[in-house]
């Protein structure tokens, strides 16, 4: 299955919201998504830990709702394609773990990112 908005993963509550906060962080389509996600992608169960402060909240931010999306078309789809720059090509990505894990860790990047977007005003980068 062609994922080429947030709203091709499903018609639900999540995506909806995920897809009006991707608007607001200029994530406008999986193709965005995905090349904010690409360069975080770990293998082997490793995980990645971020010291977050003013300088750097709006791209934690954006990493952290892209990371949600891609973990919830995860566990909607077992396997999609984005598609990338190139005419025509596009990357495959199939689920990895469970349905359920990859449900969790979409929650849990996504309750990350409600947090950091409460906790700093993402116009001015300063804590409110």
């Amino acid at each position: 299955m062609l994922l080429e908005s947030v709203s091709d993963i499903a018609t639900d509550d999540f995506t909806r919201m995920a897809e009006q906060f991707g608007y607001i962080y200029g994530l406008m389509d999986m193709r965005q998504i995905w090349f904010v996600v690409e360069p975080f992608m770990a293998s082997n169960g490793q995980r990645l830990a971020f010291a977050v402060g003013p300088d750097n909240a709006f791209e934690i931010s954006r990493v952290l709702l892209a990371v949600s999306i891609i973990n919830y078309a995860c566990y909607i789809h077992e396997a999609f394609s984005i598609p990338v720059d190139t005419p025509g090509l596009a990357v495959v990505l199939r689920r990895q773990y469970s349905p359920l894990e990859h449900k969790r860790t979409a929650d849990k990047c996504f309750s990350s990112f409600l947090q950091l977007n409460s906790k700093y005003d993402q116009r001015n980068l300063t804590p409110m």
